[in-house]
């Protein structure tokens, strides 16, 4: 079916979401890919996006789900993850998605370039430029063999990296982080 992409967050600026909404764009006019990205989360941008989504004409590519509990399955349907947030202390859905085996995507910001070894464990791509998110998920979908290596790499170094220890509050702060409460959010120094 269509190749199918995930991003977890609150519906906010930090979140960065418009930049994947136009590289959706992007993919659509290439006309190689007809992918789905599905949003979960919610937050005072939602009206915004979804104006955007209608003006570029992509209702059926992508989807707003809310807030989900239900991370494990999610993932689990995604080919790929996508983190376009331009201020993250410690990205820890992007960390969830590695240990999950999916593909990461993720933005040049905060704490996410040491998380993720560009063309190693994930691809690095500049925020602000969508037809740069647009170009790294054609290259992930284009190439079956490199993204299935680079999700075996994120599995292994998020394992290596991030033990479960690290993870004892995880859904705590998973919670808060998607329902844009967490007002102080972990980095990688105090986890």
């Amino acid at each position: 079916g269509h190749p199918a992409l995930l991003t977890i967050g609150g519906l906010n600026e930090h979140k960065n979401l418009e930049v994947l909404v136009h590289a959706m764009s992007v993919i659509r006019k290439n006309g190689r890919l007809n992918p789905v990205l599905r949003i979960a989360g919610d937050g005072p941008l939602k009206a915004e996006l979804l104006m955007l989504i209608g003006k570029l004409g992509l209702e059926s590519n992508i989807e707003i789900l809310g807030y989900s509990e239900d991370v494990g399955s999610l993932l689990r349907e995604a080919d790929l993850y996508v983190h376009p947030a331009v201020s993250e202390g410690f990205g820890i859905a992007v960390i969830e998605a590695m240990r999950s085996g999916t593909a990461v995507i993720v933005s040049n910001m905060g704490a996410l370039p040491e998380i993720v070894r560009n063309g190693v464990d994930g691809i690095v791509v500049d925020y602000s430029d969508p037809a740069a998110w647009a170009s790294a998920i054609e290259l992930m979908f284009s190439d079956t063999i490199f993204r299935r290596k680079i999700a075996a790499e994120g599995y292994i170094s998020s394992r290596l990296n991030f033990g479960v220890s690290t993870f004892v509050n995880k859904h705590d702060n998973y919670y808060l982080d998607i329902c844009n409460l967490a007002k102080d959010k972990p980095t990688v120094s105090n986890l």
